[in-house]
């Protein structure tokens, strides 16, 4: 029994691992205002992802995909910007873990494509 309990923290603790990707940066088409840094983390989970999208290492916008619903849209504002996020995931079965790709918009121009 006492093997038992660490043997199923050990297989939870395996199923959640997070992963975080280099910032892309983006400077607004017409303006001179600064660059934005656009960021992702993934939480993977059992069977649910958590994605996060930054700007500037500030957590703007959160979503999940499970297994049974691949993608995930997402919409918020950053200093008063429009912001949107697309992002679908594939299943790379036995060759790894799953592949994400995510579509950032401000204010509907497109202003980064992560992938991780």
């Amino acid at each position: 029994m006492k093997a038992v309990v660490p043997m199923l923290l050990l297989v939870l603790l395996m199923g959640c691992t997070a992963v975080t990707i280099v910032p892309r940066s983006y400077f607004p088409q017409g303006q001179a205002g600064p660059e934005y840094e656009i960021g992702a983390r993934l939480v993977h989970g059992l069977y649910r992802d958590r994605l996060v999208i930054t700007v500037n290492q500030v957590d703007v916008l959160s979503g999940e995909t499970t297994l049974w619903r691949p993608y995930s849209s997402m919409q918020g504002t950053y200093q008063e910007i429009a912001i949107r996020a697309h992002c679908t995931a594939k299943n790379r079965g036995i060759e790894g873990m799953t592949r994400y790709t995510c579509v950032v918009t401000f204010d509907d121009r497109l202003a980064a494509r992560l992938v991780f």
